[in-house]
């Protein structure tokens, strides 16, 4: 494999500030990937942690996996006095689109690069989101088939709003959902060995969040990667005097990220939150579905459930039954923090725009933003895309660009019979101009029987013009089905690549340690995307 850096299209204003004119965004972040890193070791190190029962609890939640000497020995660091690089996502089947791959990536190759820099041990940690519950997103994998994205899906109307880690799996429509995931995958030499590790894999699982957990685990075992489900019973109890203080500062975290929210709007970079003045930003878990508390005078309520809670009577909750709260997009960053001695966080676009929001928040509960890294993101281009690319003379670039849709509609163009277009032009409208000389002349005749006799004609032109193109297409289907591949390879759904396929899509291509090359190429790659060539 190779890699090159590239740079990406349409990027977000903010996006493009953070990366360039980070000074310019001091209002909302306390440090940056260009700050010197002792400055936020020195506070991290002034905090408390629960190391010791952090890393129990890690020891135990991956103990169902066979753990390496690496994972050992990060568990043993972490309970010790080792600082931590984070990054998390939701937990997709098949580990979800690529993006999460890359995270795992960036937040391994970034530690290890901060332990080279401060001569420490620095841990990698992966935070798998199993309270989320976006199953429109989570149970859904993507291929290709003869050039065509195919969209496959776990069906179980069962799932409903249910926590990824609570949404159960059965083996049966797993094993469905697998086989068809893989026949839209092209045959390789590495399709057997995937489908063989991947369904043994799954026989052992019986949820969204273990089945992920365990795919990760596979992946990066070598690498010592440590996982933490958010929705874990267990993880919830070390959170219970942290979920308290969000609790407490409740009135006050929501009113200070609405105003950043507000300045962060008036500088043209969007509302990433939406945030409304009565929202508690916690959850109340019941039968494993979520639902939003909002604040209600001095209660917290959720009408749907008809539940109301005085602050008093939520911080019992938080202290007796604690994995009944769960947290939301702006309390899950405090959460995290208040948990790890963590020295940098890495996250997408969204996470860092919506993390630019909550720096006060931070300060509300006494604590400071970790360095924010922006994710590096990659594209591949497999040995089929990169020979129909110098066939076309295409770059990657060109296909995020339209281009491919310019050379259709270009080849069409080019081969339309002209004359016969435009004598089938001429005669629709002398046919409409007699329709209307026989309407005035004939009045005995109804308008609306003219009318439709006259849609008749013109339905019968449009259908002679639209065969003589079906001709062209099929004429230039062999053309077309490269272009096509091209663009449903490279830009899918009009889209990133790594935000529609799964892993596995790119390892039937590469192999199983495609993984462990991109770690490598990932160390010495500084930039935000890379095309990487299998």
């Amino acid at each position: 494999m190779k890699l090159e850096a590239i740079d990406l299209p349409n990027i977000s204003s903010f996006v493009r500030d953070y990366q360039e004119n980070p000074n310019n965004l001091e209002a909302y972040f306390d440090y940056f990937p260009s700050t010197s890193v002792m400055d936020r070791v020195h506070f991290v190190e002034q905090q408390t942690y629960p190391r010791e029962e952090l890393a129990t609890y890690i020891e135990n939640y991956m103990a169902k996996k066979e753990l390496s000497k690496k994972t050992r020995e990060n568990i043993e660091a972490l309970r010790k006095d080792a600082l931590v690089v984070i990054g998390g996502q939701q937990a997709g089947i098949l580990t979800g689109p690529l993006y999460s791959l890359h995270k795992a990536i960036h937040v391994i190759a970034l530690s290890k690069s901060y332990e080279n820099e401060l001569n420490r041990r620095i841990v990698p940690v992966f935070w798998i989101a199993g309270e989320d519950h976006d199953f429109d997103e989570i149970r859904v994998s993507y291929g290709l088939q003869n050039g065509h994205l195919k969209r496959q899906v776990y069906v179980d109307q069962k799932l409903m709003k249910k926590m990824a880690s609570e949404a159960e799996m059965t083996s049966e429509k797993l094993e469905a959902f697998l086989r068809l995931t893989f026949q839209s995958m092209p045959e390789s030499v590495y399709t057997s060995e995937l489908w063989q590790k991947v369904t043994h894999i799954s026989s052992e699982v019986s949820s969204f969040s273990e089945f992920f957990f365990a795919l990760m685990h596979d992946l990066f075992t070598e690498e010592g990667l440590l996982f933490v489900d958010s929705a874990d019973p267990e993880l919830r109890k070390i959170e219970a005097p942290f979920m308290a203080k969000l609790i407490e500062s409740a009135p006050s975290i929501t009113q200070k990220t609405m105003q950043l929210e507000a300045s962060f709007n008036e500088r043209g970079y969007g509302t990433p939150i939406q945030l409304e003045k009565d929202n508690a930003n916690l959850f109340y878990v019941k039968d494993g579905e979520r639902y939003l508390l909002r604040m209600d005078q001095d209660c917290f309520v959720n009408e749907q459930l008809g539940l109301s809670f005085t602050k008093e009577e939520l911080l019992t909750v938080a202290s007796d039954q604690p994995e009944r709260l769960s947290n939301n997009v702006v309390t899950r960053p405090l959460m995290q923090e208040m948990l790890f001695p963590t020295i940098a966080f890495v996250g997408g676009a969204a996470e860092v725009a919506y993390w630019g929001l909550l720096k006060d928040a931070f300060h509300e509960i006494g604590l400071k933003m970790p360095i924010i890294h922006l994710r590096q993101g990659i594209t591949y281009v497999t040995p089929r895309a990169s020979k129909y690319l110098r066939e076309f003379n295409l770059r990657v670039e060109d296909i995020w660009g339209g281009k491919i849709s310019e050379m259709k509609e270009e080849m069409v163009k080019s081969q339309l019979p002209t004359e016969t277009f435009q004598a089938i032009d001429e005669l629709s409208e002398y046919v409409k101009q007699q329709y209307e000389v026989m309407g005035e002349k004939e009045t005995w005749i109804e308008p609306s029987l003219l009318q439709r006799n006259l849609s008749y004609h013109n339905r019968q032109f449009t259908y002679l013009k639209q065969k003589m193109e079906d001709d062209i297409w099929k004429r230039n289907e062999p053309v077309l089905r490269k272009l096509r591949y091209l663009e449903n390879l490279l830009y899918p759904n009009g889209g990133l690549q790594e935000r529609v396929f799964h892993p596995y899509f790119m390892m039937n291509e590469a192999g199983y340690d495609f993984v462990q090359e991109l770690l490598t190429l990932s160390e010495s790659q500084s930039s935000n995307h890379a095309v990487v060539y299998l």
